[in-house]
């Protein structure tokens, strides 16, 4: 089933001081999802940058939206050296696929599911709020304000269904499938013995 993620970036604030001649920041934003990386513009001189930027879209399929995190990167720009990494965020999108699960981080994210009525449109789910912007050696660094929106479409092949939202596992059945007396998996297996997996 193909999708569309859409991401807006509105601000940041008490970003740490990279420019010390200064005491300021000159900060972007590069979102990364899959392959396709996008950039915002670059706040000048300021620890709480307003970018309000554009929505960014990154079409994808439903296996690379359960499997990838949508990465947002907070950048220092140096006009005569390399960018300065001021730290990172990774969002895992599984929530937005499962409507009416709440976020676990309570007060930072809201979570709406609204059905979507445009043609071909499955439904769309929305998250907003500030995430803590991370770095490994120094710890939290701030925060930023984002909306992730995700849009499902109707599968567009009707004999293939999406896995969005399905949870699947498989074991592997050792010796002979005959001694499983459960009657749910008994037919399973025995409509699988020849493979010798068993799927619960």
């Amino acid at each position: 089933m193909p999708g569309k993620i859409k991401v807006k970036v509105l601000a940041g604030r008490n970003l740490p001081v990279m420019d010390r001649s200064g005491d300021t920041t000159d900060a972007y934003v590069e979102l990364k999802f899959g392959n396709v990386t996008y950039k915002t513009d670059v706040c000048r001189k300021s620890l709480n940058p307003q970018w309000n930027s554009e929505w960014y879209k990154f079409e994808v399929d439903d296996a690379e939206l359960q499997d990838e995190p949508l990465q947002i990167r907070l950048m220092d720009h140096d006009t005569y050296s390399a960018n300065d990494a001021i730290g990172k965020v990774y969002i895992n999108l599984n929530p937005l696929l499962l409507p009416g699960i709440t976020p676990l981080i309570k007060n930072v994210w809201t979570l709406e599911a609204a059905l979507n009525s445009s043609a071909g449109s499955q439904g769309s789910s929305v998250m907003t709020g500030w995430l803590p912007v991370y770095d490994t050696m120094h710890g939290i660094r701030g925060e930023v304000n984002i909306i992730v929106k995700v849009e499902l479409f109707l599968d567009f092949n009707k004999f293939r269904q999406s896995s969005c939202g399905g949870i699947f596992s498989a074991i592997l059945l050792i010796g002979s499938t005959k001694d499983i007396h459960s009657d749910k998996t008994s037919v399973l297996a025995t409509n699988l013995a020849k493979k010798q997996y068993c799927y619960i």
